[in-house]
């Protein structure tokens, strides 16, 4: 191997260390995020199946996780009347069945 030789493969060697160097800060910081909490398992996840470089089983069980969270449910709303429903209902019942009893007392005068 000449020096030619060897300066080209110096060259290349430089280039591929610097592309891998690179990738790995981004790495870093990608991971700092996540602690720092700038970074939620959501936005992650999103960032997963949203990544064309990765094979297609990564997207698919990134997307898979992530289905449920994707979109917000609309808050359930609980009213609490301090009664439960069955002793409403047993109550109005008991009402409608007060209205069908006649309670009237004979008058003894007639």
């Amino acid at each position: 191997m000449n020096d030619k030789q060897k300066l080209a493969r110096a060259g290349d060697l430089l280039r591929l260390q610097s592309a891998k160097i690179r990738e790995l800060k981004a790495e870093v910081a990608r991971l700092n995020a996540v602690i720092e909490g700038s970074c939620d398992a959501l936005m992650h996840l999103q960032r997963l199946y949203s990544d064309p470089r990765n094979p297609p089983s990564i997207p698919m069980k990134a997307a898979g996780a992530a289905v449920a969270y994707g979109r917000s449910k609309p808050p359930s709303v609980t009213v609490n009347a301090g009664a439960s429903l069955y002793d409403m209902l047993e109550e109005r019942k008991r009402l409608e069945q007060a209205k069908r009893v006649i309670d009237a007392k004979p008058d003894p005068a007639a």
